[in-house]
């Protein structure tokens, strides 16, 4: 072997950042930071043997503030990153990575908390000459350091197998996570594995089978109490489905397999096993038949509880009434259930409809559109004693929906808007009552090849109410009510060349977010969420020289932060 100097591709940068943090509780804080970075790509002996890569930073700063832990006095800290990829284009790649970073040099953080993370990670890789298999495994070592938090700690463990041969594919997966938290003691550790495996041995036949098996440990503390307290949960779940399609009868049949066993130390143990049938049998394009049967058992009794199903469904032939469709569905459903002495019978229909029509006026589309669907079921259940409601109830509900939408294509850009509203109502037994409104905008525009706009904003609003059934120990129930909206947005304005100046290019950015929940039986108040956040940002470059200025003003829950950061950098090598 003949070692040689291999050729370096040199880059490089020196930075000059002013940060600016004024936090609504904890004043005023200032930061001026001076960083110095080299970075390097070469390689190792030839490119195919191994190719490595980094960087390397160097950062003085000062920090003044209001907070009695700020000084003025300097710091000095270093960042970078390490990677080296052995036999990259080989059946057996390995990759090893290690990266420091600190929060006060990135320009996109902001909100008075710093912090330094380091990550290690290792890759590898294998497949066989064949190509009949794959696997790979991989380590990674998260840490964040911090004067406020302490030290986080996250270990993840990652392995994947996958192979096929024939009509058969086979996966797995085995997944180790482990979180701990310095300043609390908490620890928080999780162990998956999971297996799949599917088969077709004709168009008409397949199977698919997975195995899962998950565990979790935690250990909470609470400071001050000196309490301390360990929860393990172990679940393991095993399933299949088979499903067959004729290929002369229109008929489709599914069976399926699933247990089900969960650990959660002490009295929170259980199993489940359950077992289904399935048929699908179309008569024609509108008109189809389905048929279902399940059996499921808990815990080993001899309880079985089974539930059966037959229905029917038809979509009726869609109509054409100038530019308005007009369309119709129906459908038809008998179950029952039974577990030990109870049993449970219902039969219920179906009818909907839908009209929708679009115009189109001056290069944009109108549409509106109008869905209504009834539902009548009758159920015959076992008596309780609990219940003052009789065995047999009627259910009644109707479910509408009104739709407006408006879209303008251009060559500028494009626009899009819908309105819509949504009422549910059950005349009987809760007389449930649920309305939605939702309304959502958002579009881009050009106004020429420098300036341009692009919204998004969604507001919903729902109201949803019911009577609980009454019993025994609660004859006399109160209607519960609950009211939420939900609001949220964005708004950004990019102006490429500002002043006409080359390079020099501005972006505003807006988002806003809220959320206000009421309920009838609250004691307190629930608190409104509410984020905005208004970010600006001018950047300017010549040459190797960039100039860039942030300002961002977000609150949150009521906490006003501002943030204004101007860095200065110029760049070396290429």
């Amino acid at each position: 072997m003949r070692w040689q100097l291999p050729p370096l591709l040199w880059t490089g940068s020196l930075a000059f950042d002013i940060r600016r943090d004024q936090l609504d509780t904890e004043g005023v804080r200032q930061q001026r930071l001076v960083t110095a970075t080299l970075g390097t790509a070469t390689y190792l002996y030839a490119p195919w043997l191994a190719i490595v890569n980094g960087t390397v930073g160097l950062t003085r700063g000062t920090v003044q503030g209001d907070a009695p832990d700020d000084s003025s006095g300097g710091s000095r800290f270093v960042t970078g990153k390490l990677q080296l990829s052995l036999l990259p284009r080989s059946r057996f790649p390995s990759e090893l990575r290690y990266e420091v970073s600190d929060s006060r040099i990135d320009s996109s953080l902001g909100g008075g908390v710093d912090y330094r993370s380091r990550n290690v990670s290792v890759l590898q890789r294998y497949r066989p000459v064949n190509g009949e298999f794959s696997v790979s495994a991989s380590y990674e070592r998260r840490s964040q350091d911090s004067a406020d938090f302490g030290q986080d700690t996250q270990d993840s463990f990652l392995a994947d197998f996958a192979s096929h041969w024939k009509r058969h594919q086979l996966t797995a997966s085995l997944t180790r996570s482990a979180n701990r938290r310095g300043s609390t003691g908490e620890e928080s550790d999780f162990t998956s594995l999971v297996a799949r495996h599917s088969a077709a041995w004709a168009p008409a036949l397949s199977l698919e089978s997975s195995v899962n098996w998950a565990r979790s440990d935690d250990q909470l503390r609470f400071d001050g109490s000196g309490l301390t307290g360990r929860r393990s949960t172990t679940l393991a779940q095993a399933s299949s489905l088979a499903v067959w399609r004729g290929d002369t009868v229109p008929l489709t049949v599914t069976g399926s397999l699933r247990a089900f066993t969960f650990d959660g130390g002490g009295e929170n143990n259980g199993t489940t096993l359950a077992a289904g049938l399935g048929a699908t049998y179309e008569f024609s394009r509108q008109a189809r038949v389905n048929a279902s049967l399940t059996a499921t058992s808990i815990d080993g009794n001899t309880s079985i509880t089974s539930v059966g199903q037959v229905s029917g469904t038809y979509q009726g032939d869609q109509r054409q009434w100038g530019t308005a469709q007009w369309s119709w569905f129906s459908s038809a459903a008998v179950g029952a259930a039974r577990t030990d002495a109870r049993t449970d019978a219902s039969v219920s229909t179906q009818l909907g409809h839908n009209l929708s029509n679009v115009w189109l006026i001056g290069g944009s589309s109108w549409g509106v559109s109008l869905a209504q669907t009834g539902s009548v079921a009758v159920a015959n259940q076992t008596a309780s004693p609990e219940q003052l409601l009789p065995p047999d109830r009627l259910s009644r509900a109707l479910t509408q929906t009104l739709a407006f939408t408006w879209t303008k294509p251009g060559e500028q850009g494009s626009a899009f808007s819908r309105l819509s509203f949504t009422d549910a109502r059950q005349f009987d037994s809760e007389k449930s009552h649920f309305s939605f409104v939702n309304f959502q905008v958002s579009g881009t525009h050009e106004l020429d090849r420098r300036r341009s706009w692009t919204g998004d904003l969604t507001w919903q609003r729902s109201v949803q109410s019911s009577t609980p059934l009454p019993t025994v120990t609660v004859p006399d129930v109160s209607r519960f009510t609950q009211n939420q909206r939900n609001a949220s947005g964005e708004l950004t304005w990019r102006h490429l060349r500002v002043f006409d100046v080359p390079r020099l290019n501005f972006t505003s950015r807006l988002r806003v977010a809220l959320n206000t929940q009421r309920q009838s039986d609250e004691i307190l108040a629930l608190p409104d969420r509410e984020t905005a956040s208004w970010e600006n940002r001018l950047d300017h470059q010549v040459g190797r020289l960039e100039n860039s200025f942030s300002m961002r003003v977000s609150k949150v829950d009521g906490r006003r932060n501002v943030f204004l950061m101007w860095r200065l950098q110029r760049n070396f090598g290429g």
